[in-house]
């Protein structure tokens, strides 16, 4: 009864046994499990190092959004006291529109003058051309009439040459009658006297003609004098109408340059001119007026990350400042153009925004932002190796 009690108190060895390599068994199942698991992991980690593709950005917070015509700024031509400004910041101008006006009396004054004698100038040649085309009339029926007295008298002498040979030949038949006592003496000088007188008529009426040929040549000459006297005239006329049309145009221009207008439509993106009243100097900035159209993304990347990398047509996103881009998102873009050389230690990189996204926020011009641009896909392998090779040859400051 004792030796019974003795054996149950001190138990069998043999279940223990059992319950220790059942405890093994399961441990070794687990390390297995364990272990094929970790075979498993590092087999997926080894084919995502080596076949997963990485994209490498380059990544920029000197960014913003611009219009892609450029801006134009508006500076005042002349110096002047401010009447009245037309526009406020935002507002939309059409190009040509007056955006602000300076005190301009002085210069109507001036222009009012000038017209004024331009116009005088004016009156003045169109009498004298009116004078000029009467005096041409007129020397062509002087003209006429001299031509016709001179032919007249030319006429006149030659009648007067003809009768006088005629006389001074009747006188020569009866010279030889008058010997031989056919004609009476008396009516020989009679005859004699009438062809001296006929030959008298004749020279009269040549120097008649000579004369008449002299006073018509002088006429034409005094009428072709007075119509150059008049073409001199209306030349000096002409000259002094372009001078003042010149002087007109100039002051006008000068009137124009008091009106300060929109050099493009698009938005009034800066307003400094001051107040009506104020004087402004010569050349001085009054507004900018940003021109209709799409917008661009001005970019401003370090050389080591542009130079090289960033090519023209990468896709690219960006981020606007003040608008979380887990709410708004981000903007798609694409590089445009790329800066060949720095400039101020960065370099430029021109962005076009896509076309066809809808995009919450109203882009406007000047909006700071972020840009990143896809650079390239790479193994994780490969971009380790990159950055083990740049910790063992560190880039030369």
């Amino acid at each position: 009864m004792q030796v019974c009690t003795r054996a149950r108190a001190g138990g069998s060895p043999f279940p223990q046994t059992l319950r220790a390599l059942e405890a093994d068994h399961a441990r070794g199942r687990a390390s297995l499990a364990f272990a094929a698991a970790g075979g498993a992991l590092l087999g997926l980690w080894l084919l995502w190092f080596f076949q997963a593709r990485v994209t490498l950005h380059a990544v920029t917070g000197a960014a913003r959004l611009e219009a892609a015509a450029q801006a134009h700024p508006v500076a005042t031509d002349l110096a002047g006291r401010v009447t009245r400004v037309y526009v406020a910041l935002d507002d939309r101008v059409e190009g040509g529109v007056l955006l602000i006006s300076l005190d301009d009396a002085d210069a109507r004054l001036a222009v009012a003058e000038a017209e004024a004698r331009c116009d005088g100038i004016a009156a003045r040649r169109a009498l004298l051309l009116t004078e000029q085309a009467a005096l041409r009339e007129a020397r062509v029926a002087q003209d006429a009439a001299g031509d016709a007295a001179v032919e007249e008298a030319r006429a006149q002498a030659a009648a007067a040459e003809r009768a006088a040979r005629s006389a001074e030949a009747e006188a020569a038949r009866l010279d030889p009658l008058v010997s031989g006592g056919v004609v009476a003496a008396a009516e020989a000088e009679h005859v004699d006297a009438l062809a001296g007188q006929r030959r008298a008529e004749a020279r009269a009426r040549a120097h008649t003609a000579l004369r008449q040929r002299w006073d018509s040549a002088r006429a034409a000459g005094d009428r072709a004098a007075s119509l150059a006297r008049l073409e001199q005239d209306a030349a000096v006329l002409e000259s002094e109408a372009t001078a003042c049309a010149a002087t007109l145009a100039r002051l006008r221009l000068t009137l124009a340059h008091h009106q300060v207008r929109a050099p493009v439509s698009g938005v009034v993106g800066a307003l400094t001119a001051p107040p009506p009243g104020a004087l402004l100097e010569a050349g001085q900035h009054v507004a900018t007026v940003i021109p209709d159209g799409p917008l661009r993304v001005l970019a401003d990347f370090t050389p080591s990350e542009a130079l090289g990398h960033v090519q023209v047509g990468q896709p690219a996103r960006v981020r606007l400042d003040g608008f979380p881009w887990s709410q708004y998102g981000a903007i798609p873009a694409t590089v445009r153009r790329v800066a060949a050389e720095p400039r101020s230690g960065g370099v430029r990189v021109e962005l076009d925004v896509d076309a066809g996204v809808a995009i919450a926020v109203p882009l406007t011009h000047g909006l700071p932002a972020s840009v990143e641009v896809a650079l390239e896909e790479v193994a994780p392998a490969t971009l380790a190796l990159r950055s083990a090779g740049a910790l063992l040859y560190p880039r030369a400051p």
